[in-house]
């Protein structure tokens, strides 16, 4: 599954940034491929350890990756823009191949063997609680891959600038747009003249625009979900914590730090009500609250002790 996510996300920037748009349905098949690959595999897991493989780090990271792969393929499948699929299967390659090298790199043993599921933790609020909040991490990645997608294209095409009013050197068919270094966009013209290159950079530039348009619409959507994903899983831990451990909330580290998680989301889904670069503000920060749920996820487990130590 590695590889066919890797092949799907490969297709998919090529289809996602115009590089040519007719590979969108091979992509489509090679992650739907990866997809099911992964589903049997997680059910393989299931069935000999008699559970669903949700106790530990291991299965937390191949549960998420499944989980947002799922609802990535049916949005791609829905779209089919290739924003999506490139977003979603970089989630699944990135989380497939640190499941597979982690233990080795780090000789860390991150919970591949299958073992059995603590007292404390056999629960049906475990299955509940837990998917619903990995399903929301898995979001709050693809967010990341969108926003920094976002920031680089917008880079490239700083970069890369157009001039609609440029004249061309006489004699030539096309003309380059944009610094004078050889850093500029060459353009195919059809017909010779300033008027017509000048109309063709301006549709390009507008072609251009469109495509950031498309990827902040894509994080906006992706934000969204794993706002209420994060938040309905933080309320259903409270609702376990209360039937484990008699109190809803402890201020424990991983309760803490999955607040402040939530929160730097609620920020960013609001931000864009008082900001004037709501799609520059949004890619960043989506970006940072990535980092910031990183931490909560892995980090908390790894420096600081508390009650969920062993998740």
């Amino acid at each position: 599954s590695v590889f066919l996510y890797f092949l799907a996300m490969t297709l998919f920037v090529m289809v996602a940034m115009g590089v040519n748009p007719k590979l969108e349905k091979t992509a489509l098949i090679a992650f739907g491929i990866a997809v099911g690959v992964h589903i049997l595999t997680t059910a393989v897991r299931w069935w000999l350890a008699g559970r669903i493989p949700i106790k530990n780090e291991f299965e937390s990271v191949l549960g998420a990756a499944l989980l947002g792969c799922v609802v990535g393929f049916a949005l791609e499948a829905w779209k089919r823009n290739g924003i999506f699929g490139m977003a979603f299967s970089f989630v699944g390659f990135l989380a497939m191949t640190a499941c597979f090298s982690v233990p080795y790199v780090f000789g860390t043993n991150i919970g591949e063997n299958i073992g059995k599921v603590a007292g404390i933790l056999d629960d049906y609020w475990l299955y509940i609680h837990v998917n619903i909040v990995i399903a929301s991490y898995a979001l709050i990645a693809a967010t990341f891959v969108l926003g920094l997608t976002y920031l680089l294209l917008k880079l490239w095409n700083w970069v890369n600038p157009i001039e609609p009013g440029y004249e061309s050197d006489p004699g030539l068919p096309g003309g380059t747009v944009g610094g004078g270094g050889g850093g500029g966009v060459r353009l195919q013209a059809a017909a010779i003249g300033p008027v017509a290159r000048s109309a063709e950079a301006l549709a390009l530039q507008q072609k251009r625009q469109r495509k950031l348009e498309l990827l902040d619409s894509a994080n906006m959507v992706t934000l969204q979900m794993a706002f209420w994903a994060l938040g309905t899983g933080i309320i259903c831990g409270a609702v376990w914590a209360d039937h484990s451990w008699g109190r809803p909330w402890g201020w424990d580290p991983k309760e803490t730090f999955a607040l402040v998680t939530w929160l730097v989301y609620l920020i960013i889904v609001h931000l864009r009500l008082v900001t004037k670069k709501k799609a520059d503000w949004t890619a960043w920060m989506s970006i940072e609250g990535f980092g910031i749920m990183m931490f909560n996820w892995i980090g908390v487990n790894v420096f600081l002790v508390g009650l969920h130590s062993y998740a």
